[in-house]
């Protein structure tokens, strides 16, 4: 399974840049996500879904192992959370991204999203580059 590894690979080095960032830089991300849930941020949620969208789909409609092992599960997976998120940005108003955004709380849980983000990052990292 090489293209599963490679994907590993691509995907976990994306994530943990995207988990640290969000350690560090925490008031880039909430500018970003502020800008999402106000009207005038539909524009940049329309972007993300049009930059999104095609990486979802190359990645669901090149990779969908479901029964192949928690490795290949984890990118197929990934790969089906990219193309519905990129769905989602383009149907969602920003007025209901900002109500999701308050009900997960993701405000006062952000560094447990954090650390989740830093470890599926990891194990895909780790497990990509030694498969």
């Amino acid at each position: 399974m090489p293209l599963t590894f490679f994907l590993a690979q691509v995907m976990g080095l994306y994530v943990l840049i995207a988990g640290l960032t969000m350690l560090f830089w925490k008031a880039r991300w909430w500018s970003v996500i502020n800008d999402l849930c106000r009207p005038e941020g539909q524009t940049l949620g329309y972007v993300i879904g049009l930059i999104a969208l095609p990486v979802g789909l190359l990645l669901v409609l090149s990779h969908n192992y479901w029964n192949s092992g928690l490795l290949p599960l984890v990118v197929t997976i990934f790969g089906w959370i990219i193309l519905l998120k990129s769905i989602f940005v383009f149907v969602v108003s920003p007025a209901q991204m900002g109500r999701m955004v308050k009900m997960i709380r993701m405000e006062s849980w952000w560094y447990i999203y954090v650390v989740v983000v830093l470890v599926i990052g990891a194990y895909l990292a780790y497990s990509g580059f030694t498969g």
